[in-house]
């Protein structure tokens, strides 16, 4: 396994550190898989090998119309579970997005199909 840069690790024991014992922190990561989320907001791209450290281009849209470029750092779940044992938190559990009561009224149950699935996001709960 890759280790981290130094930077992810000043990160989270800044993380860490800023909790009381028993506080949690939510985290939420970028886990492309290379299928277009466009209709859901967004299309995310590797800049290179499927692979800790890889830079992540992720386009976001509004109706179709893309609004901003951003980048991030792609990390694998084993990758970013090690860096936050490493740093001392205890306890962390992975969640899926849930899609709310009006985001269903206001699209349908039609237009989230396959996004819970494979939402391309990872939501983590930490606690010190």
């Amino acid at each position: 396994m890759h280790v981290p840069p130094q930077y992810s690790l000043v990160f989270s024991n800044w993380f860490f550190d800023s909790l009381t014992l028993g506080g949690k922190i939510v985290f939420v990561f970028d886990l492309p898989n290379g299928k277009s989320l466009k209709r859901f907001g967004a299309t995310k791209t590797f800049l290179g090998p499927v692979a800790d450290e890889t830079q992540i281009q992720i386009n976001l849209f509004n109706d179709e119309k893309q609004i901003c470029t951003l980048f991030a750092v792609y990390y694998t779940p084993r990758t970013i579970e090690s860096l936050l044992r490493n740093v001392g938190f205890r306890e962390i559990q992975w969640y899926r997005p849930i899609i709310s009561k009006e985001g269903i009224e206001r699209l349908g149950h039609d237009f989230w199909k396959g996004y819970i699935d494979d939402p391309e996001l990872g939501y983590v709960v930490a606690e010190r």
